[in-house]
């Protein structure tokens, strides 16, 4: 199975996947926060084989409404790290209060006076 290198910029609302373009990150992806789940097999590990070396890799799976994907580190504890922060970043999203903007039409009428 072919492995992309994919970049995630965790924001207040929403994940950024990208990926590399010459010295540049090329957005792909955005996927919202609102539904998003995160799962993790703490037991699973992708070997990466190629011809010099193999190398261990911790997967987590990443489930919103927009698409599904699973990443992949390098250490269980950056896993971890990406988990927890993830699923902060979507409790905090779910606490926040709930703006509901409506358009407001002021009637601006401006009076004129004769003296």
């Amino acid at each position: 199975a072919d492995i992309a290198r994919r970049y995630l910029i965790l924001l207040a609302d929403r994940i950024l996947v990208c990926q590399e373009s010459g010295s540049k990150l090329e957005f792909n992806r955005e996927l919202s926060l609102k539904e998003l789940t995160v799962t993790i097999d703490e037991d699973r590990r992708t070997t990466l084989s190629n011809s010099s070396n193999s190398a261990a890799l911790y997967p987590f799976r990443v489930h919103a409404v927009e698409k599904s994907y699973e990443f992949l580190t390098d250490q269980a504890s950056e896993r971890e790290v990406w988990v927890r922060k993830i699923e902060e970043a979507v409790q905090t999203l779910l606490k926040r209060p709930v703006l509901i903007w409506r358009k407001i039409s002021i009637d601006r009428r401006i009076a004129f006076h004769r003296h």
